[in-house]
């Protein structure tokens, strides 16, 4: 049986929200040929880009919309010219994750309005662990620092100046059972 979902795509900077069905084996490419077909948009659909807000991350051209609960996919067919560092809006962030003995990496795509709060719920939702408080917590730490409480949580990746490509250090702690 062919697996298909529902997808809600936005295309930037058109400002067009739709919602596709699609099997979860098409590709990015074809995703692209749909849009400039059903909703008329021009472009070099190489050089559009297409941002998975539920995985945080830039999906390739030649990748699979994939089997991704309530996803929705942001997609731009202007990309920026060379920015200014002061126009940069999201920067790529490497996340180091203990879960007891378990490790994993994730690489994700964050705003810079984005607050550390978002990256420990973007922890929980990759590693499907309930973050509510009574079962688990995320713990982040910077340069080995501890960025816990709430007023450092609700910082922003520019007000903390992270810089592209960082690596931030996240342990998974069970509370209670």
């Amino acid at each position: 049986m062919i697996q298909q979902h529902k997808y809600k795509v936005i295309v930037k900077p058109q400002d067009v929200t739709l919602e596709l069905e699609m099997v979860v084996s098409t590709t990015i490419r074809e995703l692209y040929q749909v849009l400039q077909y059903q909703a008329n948009i021009q472009g070099v659909i190489d050089q559009w880009t297409c941002l998975s807000l539920q995985r945080k991350k830039y999906l390739n051209i030649d990748e699979e919309v994939g089997d991704v609960k309530n996803e929705t996919f942001e997609i731009n067919t202007q990309p920026q010219q060379s920015q200014s560092p002061q126009a940069i809006t999201t920067i790529n962030i490497k996340i180091a994750i203990k879960d007891g003995v378990i490790e994993r990496m994730l690489d994700i795509v964050l705003k810079t309005s984005d607050t550390l709060e978002d990256v420990a719920n973007a922890v929980s939702q990759y590693c499907v662990v309930e973050k509510n408080g009574k079962t688990t917590a995320v713990d982040l730490f910077i340069f080995g620092q501890p960025f816990n409480d709430k007023i450092k949580r609700g910082k922003s990746i520019s007000d903390l100046q992270l810089k592209d490509n960082l690596t931030i250090e996240a342990k998974i702690r069970w509370i209670g059972g």
